[in-house]
């Protein structure tokens, strides 16, 4: 069992670099019973099974009866959100979350761009041959909000004057017209003259589903929050926590259903539980969903496997 050490403390010439070099994790007893506070106490081990037993006396002696050594510590056997993430996307499958045809392509993203709060990661399954023929350009245009707002009024056939587009946009005149240039310069909007406009061959609803996911070691009230505000652009919303974690929320499932928010459970050992799905349904914000096509054809395609 690794030596117990507070951050930022070596032995002799031994730095933090040699210890992680050397295959120790830091670990931060951080159980965020209450979603509130988190212990300075942090120590060095390179035997995941040693956690409990460190752990559980410090957390006793720092917040006696109001801890629980038996579940909280389970939250930390993930040294970090970061950790469970990649444990997560190391051993998941679409199959999980989705349902995935065959001939889908896939994409994905860290730390989502095109909201309010910044989902954990995005995943997307294409049906169809989308972003084909999209130039590269049009990614950082999809993403800029004015830029999504005029496309989200235009159609493919039906003319939309300009003076809507304007109004709709919601800025200034001239920052409108600056915008509104660039995406016609990149087709993704058609200038028919006399201030009439479609939508461009540049720009194409893609057969696509979009799934978010939060990850959270303890606070799942916040993670249920947040997860909420990614159904502006996604068609399904995941939460992902561990196991113990997981068990605290059994009163509150029906928050879950009611707004449609999924709840996965997810342990050290790579094993997976779906314990709500979360029906596909059309994102709640067009504009938002425009701007999540932008990301995501800023992100390179991934294979299955590597999903």
């Amino acid at each position: 069992m690794g030596a117990r050490r507070r951050m930022g403390e070596t032995r002799g010439e031994e730095t933090i670099a040699d210890r992680e070099s050397a295959g120790f994790v830091r670990w931060n007893l951080s159980p965020q019973w209450d979603g509130s506070r988190c212990l300075k106490n942090m120590f060095w081990t390179n035997d995941r099974s040693s956690v409990r037993q460190i752990a559980a006396p410090i957390l006793l002696r720092e917040h006696g009866s109001s801890v629980r050594p038996d579940k909280d510590v389970d939250t930390m056997l993930f040294p970090s959100e970061e950790e469970l993430r990649e444990s997560f996307l190391k051993h998941a499958t679409p199959a999980l979350w989705s349902r995935p045809a065959p001939g889908w392509r896939f994409r994905t993203a860290l730390e989502s761009t095109c909201s309010e709060g910044r989902a954990d990661w995005v995943w997307a399954g294409i049906a169809d041959n989308w972003p084909e023929g999209i130039e590269p350009e049009a990614a950082e245009l999809l993403q800029q909000p004015t830029c999504s707002r005029i496309l989200d009024v235009l159609k493919p056939q039906s003319v939309r004057r300009e003076s809507l587009l304007h109004a709709r946009s919601g800025v200034a005149a001239t920052t409108f017209r600056r915008w509104l240039i660039a995406l016609v310069e990149t087709r993704l909007v058609d200038d028919l003259g006399d201030g009439r406009y479609v939508l461009g061959p540049q720009f194409a609803w893609p057969q696509i589903e979009i799934c978010s996911f939060e990850f959270k070691l303890g606070n799942w009230k916040r993670a249920f929050y947040q997860a909420k505000r990614y159904r502006s652009f996604s068609h399904r919303v995941f939460v992902v926590m561990p196991t113990k974690t997981v068990e605290r929320v059994n009163g509150a499932l029906e928050h879950f259903r009611r707004f449609n928010v999924g709840l996965i459970a997810h342990d050290p050992d790579g094993s997976s539980r779906r314990i709500l799905p979360s029906v596909k349904r059309e994102p709640i914000s067009r504009t938002c969903f425009i701007r999540a096509l932008g990301m995501l054809l800023g992100q390179e395609e991934v294979s299955p496997a590597i999903r």
